[in-house]
Order: C-alpha cells, then structure tokens, then sequence
C-alpha cells in the first residue's frame, strides 16, 4: 500500500478503537471517559476535514445524504433542553408540563417559579446526553471520509473485532482469576464481565464484535474461494486455503474470543440475540430458496451450537450464560415471567402515553417514570431494561421514529451491498445483518447500545456500512470480475469537495462546542464523588466538613447541577448542625452528645411544630442548605432527594403546607420503594403526620415484608403508636412482625399494652392455614402460640403448639418447649405422657429422662405435702 492508503487506513482503525477504548473504563459511563473519548473523536474529525478538501476527499455531499436520521436526532435532543413558553411544553409533552407545575408549584414560592422550561424533566442530564450524541457528528464524518474503499473497511472490521476480542479475553481472565476484579467494587462477581458493570451491556458489545468477525472471516472465504451467491458457489475444497489467510485467522480468533465470552458472561438475553443475529444472517444467505428454508436454518444452527458446546465442554462450568438458561424448569416459568422487568414496563408505557409526543427529554427515564408507577416491583429503574420503551418514553414518537429509521438506512444500505460482487460487501453483509438482529433482539430487555464504548463502536460500524454504499454505482454492479474497488474511485469537483468539506467542519464545530460542557460535567463529576467520600467518612469533623461546603458552594456557583446542589445541601445542613454544636461551649461528652441529639433535624422539626412562633436562631448554612434544595427543585422538578431536604429542613424555611406537600410528593414518587418509604414515615412522625407515617409504613411492609421488624421497632420508639397500623395485613408480614416483637423486651408498662393490643389484633391475621410448606406451617403455629400465651390464652396456645409439633416432629426443642409449656400451664399427666413418646421417639436423647424426672420428682414432692 501506498502512503495514502497507509495513512487512511491507520486513521480509520482509530476511529474503529474510540469505542473498545472508551469501554475500558466501566463499558463508558463515565463524564470523563465521555470527554476524553469527544477530544479524541473531534481529533480524528479535524484530520476528517482537512483530507475533505482535497481531492481524495467525498464525493460530494451525497456522501452525507444517508446520514441525515441521525443529524436529525441530535437536533431534536438539543431541541428537548430548549427553554420553552409552557403553552408550548403543555402540548408537546404535557407530563413535563405537569412535573414543572403540578408537581412543583406548591413546593415554591410563586415569586420563585419558572416562567419558561424546557421539555426536558432532568436538563443537566439531557443537556450531557445530547453533548455526548454530538460527539457521533464528526465521527460518521470522518468514517465517511476514510473508511469507503476496500483496504480501510477492512482495518475498521479488524480493529473492531480485535479491540472487542481483547475485552472478551479480558473477562475470560475475570471468570477464572475472581482477584483481578479488586481494582473496583463495582465489578461483582456474576452481575458484571470484564470491565462492564452490567453484563448485558457486555453481552451487546461482543455480539458487535462476534458481527465484525463473522464478516471479516466470510469476505476472506469469499476472496480465496471466488464464492458467488448461494451454496452451489462454494468450492468446499479450496476453504483450506482459509487457514492460511492472516486476515481470515484474524476474523477467526477474535470472533471466536467474543463469541466465548457471550458464552460466559452470564446474559441470557445476549446470548439468545447472538442465535437471533445468526439466523437472520443465514437466512438472508438463502433468500432464494424461499423464507421456508427459516426452520431449516434454525435447526442448523442450533447443531453448530451443540459442536461448539461439546468442543467447548472442558470448560463448561464457567457458561455462566448458557447456566442461566438451566435454572428454567416448568415450575419456574411463573417466575420468568415474574420478572421484576416484565412487572415495570406496564409502569413505562403508562408514563409513555404521558409525555407523548416529544417525550420527557434524554436521559430522564429514571425519574420520568416515578409519577406514574402501578405495578413495578420495589426496585428503582434508572434503566427501562427495554430500549425500545425508554426511547419512547424520552424522546416519544419522533425519537422512536429517528431511531428506525437509523436501522432502515442500514437495512437498505445492506439490500444495496447484495448488488455488488466484491467479496468485502459479501463480508460486510454478513457482519450487518448479524449485528441488526442481535441489536433488535437484545435491546428489548437491556438498554447496553447507549452505554458509552457500545454506542461509539456501533455508530463506527453503522456509518462504515453507510459510506461503503456510495462507491458501488450502478455502472460497478455490473463488473462482475472486478475485485479491487480502490481503482473505481470517483473524484469530486471542487465545488462538491468544498460543500462537503464546509458540513464537515459544521459537525466538527458543533461537537467542539460540546467540549466544555462536556468537561465541566466531568470536573463536577469528580468533585461530586470526592466530596461525597469526604463528607460521609467525616461528617462529624467540623473542619472537613466546612471546607467540603465550601469547595462545593463554589462549584455550585460556576456550574450548578442537581447532583451538586443535593449534595452541597446535605452537606450545607451538617455543617450547620456542628456549628451551633460548636457555639454551645461545651465541657463534658455528656453534653456534646445531648446537644448534638437536640440540634438534629427530628429534634429540631419537633420543636418548631410544638413552638412554631419562636425565633430561633440559626447558623448561615442552613439558609444556604434551603437556597441549594430549591435550586435543585428548579432543575429536577421529580427529585426526590430535594424533597427530602425541603421536608427535614422546614424548621428553617418555615413553610408547613410547602413541607407537608413535599412529604405527599415524595410518598407519590417513591411509592414501590420500601427503603424510601421508611424514610417518609420517619419524617412524617417528626412532623406530626401519624397517618401518612402509617400509610408509608405499610406500603413498605407489603412491598418487603422483612422491613416488618424496622416498622415494629419503630413504633416501640413511641408507645402511643400503634404497631398493627404500621404492618400490612399480609399474612407473610403479620408473621415476622410478631415472631420480632416476641423477640423484644418491654422497658415500660405502656410497651406492654402496645404488644398485647398488636397480638390481639395479629393472632386472627397469621393464617397458619395457608403455608404451603410444613416448615413454615411449624414456624407459624409457634408464633400463634406464643403470641396466644403472650395475651393469657394458654389452653389455646398449647393447642398450636401442639399443631407446630405434628408439623415438625422431629424437632427436639420444639417438643421440650411443648412439654415445658404443658407443665406450666396444662396437667402433670399430659406433660409427662407427652414426654414419655418423646423418649421412645429419641430414645439417644436425655433431655427428656431429665423432664420425666423433674415430673416425677414434682409428683412425689405434692404428694408428701399432701400426706
């Protein structure tokens, strides 16, 4: 190769790595990753430009027609964080016009408001989302630009493959050395694969590069074996020389690593796309013998998955993917499809139909969603776990839109490759049709092509496919011998050369706009996280504290986001706290800790509830904290953590109805979630609101019937509440919250009365009857009879002790406690006939010999009084 064609090609591997590279770190979901990864892509575009201007450049800007879905796309999502008039929000997207009013009109003073918003409910999310998808403009441009003839496609599948493959061995490494994955906490072991946190974010990139090393190996048989379309083509004896091409071997190698890796990953889902892509391949393969010949194809291809399997098998225990798939059976197919996904989406379809039909801006689903939920499970999805549907719900039909037809340029442009004879558009076919059913398939249970590294390696692969199209003109489809592209090249006239060299310099203009933001975020980014670790291993040091408020107030100013506001609050209100700590002129430890309980925030709230007319004075910081929440409330009109703030820090703001509906609010958006149910309840009680507390309370308990024992023991804080309004009815909850309050000692007499009133209440709640297992059966008998003896109801109580004992037999403590009970509160002879068939059915065990003689020493000793 001439140096032209060496520099190319070199340039177009680099585009070709942006994506494996960025996935190193975390699969790409960090702000700096984002912004090394922008520097590197408006480098290469810079390159992209220069070269445009000279007469290797494009051929004219028709180059750029394919890729105007996704201009398009991004011009919309910069759309989306555009301040609007409401009138204009209320119709595109009327759940954002609700989140900016409804939602937050009686948490702020009027004067405080938003006059305009954008449609976007999280624009410091959309706005870093939207930089991000600009940084795609001067890389489909430069792609466009280097990587249209035949040796730089080439370098670009090779270097995907390749880049892809090393993260294959990479997790391969994880799976059978565990100790390489201590350098981050966030790669657990059977969640995570190689440097992705997420294995089915894992599992998306290998089928790209399984995709790219499929059409890397197939092109290689088509050059070597002068392959035309269809099986009869095939000169099965020259595939020999396969195994003596470097290119082929390499396609081979590397597709091979990214093909175990789906195998061990542990993504079912990844796995299935990868037979999905396959036989999509094969069938568009034998598209002339009729879409009949699918089944056919399928059961080949499982067979090939078999040969892989047994050549494969030394190493089968570690398929954690294929593993997954054994733990289906017949019974548990209930659970599958009780799956916590498959419980949320109707949770995003209904907040979808809300924000039609422009969505609630990029990257907001987390919080889009939260208004709107039914039947979600407990779980906080930051993710949809669909694409397809978070798509839908962001960016509403015009992104769903945008992003088909993003697919559609590739389907066509794939249709037009079938035209050409060249052996690398046979390749690329192979690779592309790969990739568009693995991508269709898996995105409906993972969202792993917006991640980062995934999203940079497939728009490479996307706009390679795109750029290849132009040069096969009509008059090159009909040279059939012809195997060498590079001489068929087209120059453009220099007017074409400068339109398509100026849109170029556009894309690169408006990508190197980003830059800054881009930087910005991930500086906050960084501080965020450094004060956070800083905050919560030193929250009681006055000194750090005060210096990480201020560092903190001082990012807020230059560049304020939610993140830092919420967490400059938190902080703010600490360091408030340990100032009037530190103006009370303490001397003992006694004192310091009295003060410390009496200036927290329950201690305060309560006090300004019972004096709400006294002024007390308090330290700056807390002015500061209540500026920072609402700040946040203004840019994250569906927070939650800003709620929270609002509601502890009333005592300060001193707007009781503002505080009471930002309770309401927080109970509304948090309603699924037990952890944060529990947090309501808190301060409910605090702020005297005992129903909402209830209510919070057993929500919780019904949706993790395990926080039962939180919700008993805090009531027990409070004997005036009671323990039966906080529980649910839930049998499975009634059961561990009394098997916990009979674990508890009572300190007063008004906490006895409480537990009596609640096992009064529960007893007729456990509903032993409906256990399904005898062990659980047992378990409830003796927690009914041991809250029966707790109320006075002994006879009742040895009658389910006794059901506990036929239940369970062999269990020898539970028969000795039978026994116990009987002596104390039933007769001598049953205890000691009770105890005798006892002996005989654990004839090795002398507990019972010591009850039968304890007995008959009773016995005599009452009859000697008695004589």
């Amino acid at each position: 190769m001439d140096f032209k064609q060496i520099f190319f090609c070199s340039i177009g591997a680099c585009l070709a790595l942006l994506g494996p590279l960025a996935a190193i770190e975390f699969g790409g979901v960090l702000p700096w990753t984002h912004y090394v990864a922008g520097l590197g892509g408006c480098g290469l575009g810079a390159i992209a430009v220069v070269v445009a201007f000279t007469r290797h450049g494009l051929i004219g800007a028709s180059f750029l027609r394919r890729f105007w879905p996704l201009l398009l796309w991004v011009v919309f999502t910069w759309i989306q964080v555009v301040r609007l008039e409401p009138s204009i929000v209320s119709v595109v997207s009327p759940g954002s016009y609700s989140a900016y009013t409804v939602w937050l009109e009686p948490l702020l003073p009027m004067e405080q408001l938003p006059g305009s918003f954008p449609i976007s409910i999280a624009a410091d999310l959309s706005r870093h989302a939207a930089a991000v998808m600009t940084l795609l403009l001067p890389l489909v441009f430069a792609v466009s630009v280097f990587c249209r003839e035949r040796s730089q496609v080439e370098c670009v599948l090779v270097a995907l493959s390749v880049g892809i493959g090393l993260h294959a061995a990479f997790g391969i490494a994880m799976e059978f050395a565990p100790a390489l994955r201590g350098y981050d906490e966030r790669l657990t072991l059977g969640r995570s694969f190689g440097s992705f946190v997420n294995h089915n974010n894992a599992a998306f990139m290998l089928n790209l590069g399984l995709g790219c090393g499929i059409g890397i190996f197939v092109s290689r048989i088509a050059a070597l074996t002068g392959v035309q379309y269809g099986p009869d083509g095939v000169d099965f004896g020259a595939l020999s020389l396969v195994f003596a091409d470097p290119l082929a071997l390499v396609g081979l190698v590397s597709g091979s690593l990214s093909g175990a890796g789906l195998l061990m990953c542990g993504s079912r889902a990844g796995l299935v796309a990868g037979v999905v892509g396959c036989v999509l391949v094969a069938a568009w393969f034998n598209r002339g013998r009729g879409w009949g010949s699918v089944p056919a194809i399928s059961a080949g291809a499982a067979f090939v998955l078999l040969i892989g399997f047994l050549l494969l098998a030394p190493f089968a225990k570690s398929f954690r993917s294929v593993e997954r798939f054994d733990r289906l059976s017949v019974r548990s197919i209930d659970g599958l499809f009780n799956d916590v996904r498959f419980q949320h989406w109707p949770d995003g379809f209904r907040a979808a139909m809300e924000y039609l039909p422009a969505g609630s801006g990029i990257a907001t689903y987390s919080y889009a969603y939260l208004p709107y939920q039914q039947s979600g499970s407990e779980a906080w999805f930051q993710h949809a776990d669909n694409l397809w549907l978070e798509l839908l719900v962001e960016q509403g039909l015009v992104g769903v839109a945008v992003a088909m037809s993003v697919l559609a340029m590739l389907l066509i442009a794939l249709v037009r490759l079938s035209r050409s004879n060249e052996p690398l558009d046979f390749g690329l076919q192979a690779a592309g049709f790969y990739i568009i059913g693995a991508t269709i398939w898996s995105q409906c249970f993972d969202f792993g092509l917006i991640v980062g590294g995934n999203l940079l390696a497939f728009t490479c692969f996307w706009a390679v496919v795109l750029s290849r199209c132009p040069v096969l003109t009509p008059r090159k489809y009909a040279v059939g011998n012809q195997r060498n592209s590079d001489s068929l090249v087209q120059f453009a006239s220099p007017l074409r050369r400068m339109i398509s060299g100026s849109v170029g310099g556009a894309c690169l203009v408006a990508a190197a706009v980003c830059l800054p933001e881009l930087y910005r975020d991930a500086v906050c980014d960084s501080l965020e996280r450094q004060a956070e670790v800083a905050f919560r291993s030193n929250r009681n040091d006055k000194d750090v504290v005060e210096r990480q408020a201020q560092l903190l107030n001082l990012a807020i100013a230059e560049s304020p986001s939610y993140e830092l506001l919420d967490l400059g609050a938190a902080i703010n209100r600490q360091a408030g706290r340990l100032q009037s700590v530190a103006g009370m002129n303490l001397e003992s430890r006694e004192e310091l800790r009295d003060a410390y309980v009496r200036t927290g925030v329950s201690a305060r709230r309560k006090a300004w509830r019972n004096r709400p007319g006294e002024a007390i004075e308090l330290p700056a910081q807390y002015e500061v904290a209540v500026r920072a929440t609402e700040a946040s409330l203004k840019r994250m009109p569906l927070g939650f953590e800003s709620r929270g703030q609002l509601v502890a820090l009333d005592f300060v703001h001193r707007r009781r109805e503002s505080s009471h509906q930002a309770l309401l609010q927080l109970y509304a958006l948090q309603k699924r979630n037990p952890g944060q149910l529990a947090r309501v309840a808190k301060l409910a009680v605090d702020g005297g609101d005992t129903a909402l507390a209830a209510r919070a309370w057993r929500d919780a308990t019904q949706l993790k019937p395990i926080r039962s024992k939180e919700a008993v023991d805090f009531a027990r804080s409070d004997p005036s509440i009671s323990i039966s309004d906080l529980i649910s009815d839930a049998p499975e909850c009634q059961r561990i919250a009394v098997g916990h309050a009979l674990s508890l000692e009572s300190e007063s007499p008004e906490q006895v009365d409480q537990l009596d009133a609640f096992f009064t209440d529960a007893i007729g709640l456990l509903d032993c009857e409906s256990c399904i297992k005898d062990i659980e059966r047992t378990n409830c008998e003796q927690i009914l009879a041991d809250a029966l003896l707790h109320v006075g109801r002994s006879s009742e109580s040895i009658e389910h002790l006794r059901e506990a004992v036929r239940f369970y037999p062999a269990s020898v403590k539970l028969r000795v406690k039978l026994i116990r009970r009987v002596v104390q509160f039933g007769t001598t002879s049953d205890a000691l006939e009770l105890a005798q068939q006892a002996k005989q059915d654990f004839p090795e065990e002398r507990s019972f010999q010591v009850l039968i003689d304890q007995m008959m020493a009773a016995s005599d000793h009452q009859a000697e009084q008695k004589n």
